[in-house]
């Protein structure tokens, strides 16, 4: 079996009769070529589908348009969508688009945002990024690299962002589980470097509050957005002298592991222990129960920020940052369920 042959420039210099830098000059669509030589180089170029290295294109024209997608890791679900998101924008506008992840290294961010800033991407989209994070990308984009923000609440950013209504769909979640009778509720928190933590721990601490319920410092339990946090978390839980018999988890990765925990510990979902995520990610209507969470919009949140990444390119940026707010919707499904302890 053989390949199929890759074309370079100096190739179709050689069938052209033209030097390398006339054939540059029509990839680049730069002036000084005649229409005669212009139109046999396309015509040799449409025959051989011939196909540019999109870097060497931005490195060589300084007219870049892939847009760049910054995050840590891709294991969390959420962040699956809102990429989703964001290519069917890109294809719809015929960007191509560049993944990069940091593995929470900054000395691989780093690399990746000098990489950005060598005109190898036309901006930047930054998704679930830290305070640490935007520290860094504060320089680059003072330096002039378009960026726009998704997640990032909670912490001030000179640049457009969009994120979710994290405080109130936490509300949301809470409220519903005080309507079925719970008083005890255990709450397993997100990474608290991220400013959404912040925002769905404060609603959970206000909603309790105000409703009257049980507001024990040990009903708060630390996590980090992960399966396993989320296990250990309700683990934790479990072992206190009064359990609570509702948990709302800061993300649907973490209630996936809550309901691990409570299934090994032998309690049924929602007959002894109600369980609220969020995210809505996917396999929350998969899961066993099927998950009552709090629905973010993902796609959109990434149709939305590469549009407001889009606008900045344009020459359309206001004086001051944009900030889209999505809103979020309680999904209530199966693994919710009256408190057991007033039925």
């Amino acid at each position: 079996m053989t390949g199929k042959v890759r074309f370079t420039i100096d190739d179709i210099a050689r069938e052209a009769g033209v030097s390398r830098a006339t054939v540059s000059r029509v990839l680049n669509q730069k002036p000084d070529v005649s229409a005669q030589t212009r139109a046999r180089i396309l015509e040799i170029l449409e025959r051989r589908q011939f196909v540019r290295d999109p870097v060497a294109a931005a490195l060589a024209g300084g007219r870049a348009s892939a847009i760049g997608l910054l995050m840590p890791r891709l294991e969390f679900g959420w962040a699956t969508e809102v990429i989703v998101g964001v290519g069917e924008a890109a294809a719809a506008h015929q960007r191509p688009l560049l993944l990069a992840t940091t593995v929470y290294q900054e000395r691989n961010e780093a690399q990746w945002i000098r990489l950005f800033q060598s005109r190898l991407v036309a901006g930047v989209i930054a998704i679930l990024a830290t305070a640490a994070s935007v520290a860094r990308l504060k320089q680059a984009f003072d330096e002039g690299l378009p960026l726009v923000l998704v997640d990032y609440e909670g912490h001030e950013a000179p640049f457009p962002r969009v994120e979710a209504a994290n405080y109130d769909g936490t509300r949301r979640a809470v409220r519903h589980l005080i309507e079925l009778g719970h008083t005890r509720i255990g709450y397993i928190t997100g990474n608290a470097n991220y400013g959404c933590a912040h925002a769905r721990l404060a609603a959970y601490r206000d909603t309790t509050r105000s409703a009257g319920a049980d507001c024990d410092p040990e009903l708060v339990v630390e996590g980090d957005f992960t399966e396993y946090s989320g296990y250990a978390g309700a683990k934790r839980l479990l072992s206190l002298g009064e359990p609570p018999t509702a948990i709302v988890c800061a993300n649907d990765l973490s209630a996936f592991g809550c309901l691990k925990a409570l299934r090994e510990a032998g309690l049924r979902v929602p007959q002894d222990v109600s369980v609220v995520g969020f995210d809505d990610v996917p396999g929350a209507e998969r899961s066993e129960p099927p998950l009552t969470t709090v629905k973010q919009p993902l796609r959109d949140m990434g149709r939305s920020a590469f549009e407001l990444l889009l606008r900045y390119l344009d020459g359309k940026a206001t004086p001051e940052p944009v900030v889209l707010t999505m809103p979020t919707e309680l999904i209530v499904r199966a693994s919710t369920a009256p408190n057991p302890r007033r039925v």
